[in-house]
């Protein structure tokens, strides 16, 4: 054998192997779903293939963690979707979310699809007796494409699936299961630790000591009881609460200066009326029933000064209690922003009643005969 030829068979021999190598590692990249691309939701889309166990490899993407997803974009079609509202109701989803998936080899001579929409479970009890179309929509780009935006029509209580289907060979398919997350629909059973309550939506105040100085220092938090709208995942514990105030129109037009826009407050009984009256309720003043004290200035000097004490604002207050007394509907709007520990968040509003009973008129002066006695 002459010396061309070996080096001509050698030459032959690594390039059959490194196509070899590339045809295997081509190979395990493909059955792992993974290449040398952006693995972006924007950019990467969900195969349809049939691996060898007769299952579909998909992408794990969902809408319902981290990622907020928008209507007018193009996303990978995820093996799971969750929605926190219905779709027009939606921030930024309004028109639904579009996903496509990718049909393989792309040599393949029909690639049209089919897109179905069914329960995973049509015996639970949400869900029998009931048309999953009712709850998710699928509408495709076109006939047989692979691109089709999903709606979520209304909150549902079990699983759903949305298959796309290859039209050509129905073996070879991808499932998408959508879930809707439950959310809180009300707010009830306020409860307090101070001389006042809710009953209801009444808010009862005390009217038996009246206010004093001792209201203006206290702590407070209200227990809330939440009801849960309809879902097929539960929402977990609810991680805060953030409350606002505003004046009902009645009110505001029966008390000047009241708020009329939602401005936050504190869970207690002081914020609430203060912030949604416009007003405060107490004051501090000298309290010259008191011995004074000798206090030391910056300068060296010395001038005599009295304790201080918190006094309640009872002439505001003897104008807000007329206000309350003509009252015939509710008194404020309470807002509570509730969000889960899923990031999922819902506003209540609550109306506010003022129990007129339990409010009275507050002592605002005592004075004493300008004549001078001589005993």
């Amino acid at each position: 054998m002459n010396q061309n030829n070996t080096i001509f068979k050698i030459i032959i021999g690594v390039v059959v192997a490194l196509l070899l190598v590339g045809i295997v590692l081509g190979t395990l990249a493909y059955i792992n779903g993974k290449d040398n691309t952006d693995n972006t939701n924007e950019t990467t889309d969900t195969d349809i293939t049939e691996s060898s166990t007769g299952d579909v490899e998909t992408t794990d993407i969902s809408d319902g963690g981290t990622q907020l997803l928008h209507s007018g974009k193009v996303y990978a079609m995820p093996k799971l979707m969750t929605f926190t509202q219905v779709s027009a109701l939606s921030r930024t989803a309004s028109e639904g979310i579009t996903v496509n998936a990718t049909v393989k080899p792309d040599t393949a001579v029909n690639k049209n699809v089919t897109w179905q929409v069914a329960w995973e479970n049509p015996n639970e009890s949400f869900a029998s007796g009931k048309t999953a179309t009712d709850y998710i929509s699928v509408t495709p780009l076109a006939a047989g494409s692979s691109t089709a935006t999903i709606t979520c029509l209304q909150p549902f209580g079990s699983t759903i699936q949305v298959s796309v289907i290859s039209e050509s060979n129905p073996g070879v398919y991808a499932i998408l299961t959508v879930d809707y997350e439950k959310r809180v629909e009300d707010v009830s059973g306020i409860t307090t630790n101070e001389d006042y309550y809710f009953d209801g939506t009444t808010l009862y105040l005390d009217d038996t000591s009246g206010w004093s100085y001792l209201d203006a220092n206290y702590s407070d938090n209200w227990d809330l009881a939440y009801t849960y709208g309809v879902g097929s995942v539960d929402s977990s514990s609810v991680s805060s609460t953030s409350f606002y105030i505003k004046a009902s129109d009645e009110l505001a037009a029966a008390y000047s200066g009241a708020a009329t826009d939602y401005v936050s407050i504190k869970d207690n009984r002081n914020d609430l009326l203060e912030k949604g009256l416009g007003v405060t309720l107490f004051r501090t003043m000298e309290d010259k029933t008191k011995e004074p004290f000798e206090d030391l200035q910056e300068d060296g000097s010395v001038i005599l000064s009295y304790p201080t004490i918190s006094v309640f604002n009872a002439i505001q207050w003897n104008n807000i209690v007329s206000a309350f007394s003509g009252l015939e509907g509710h008194a404020f709007d309470m807002k509570v922003v509730i969000t889960t520990q899923s990031g999922n968040v819902s506003e209540v509003i609550i109306p506010i009643y003022i129990d007129t009973d339990s409010v009275g008129a507050q002592v605002a002066s005592i004075t004493v005969d300008q004549t001078n006695i001589v005993v």
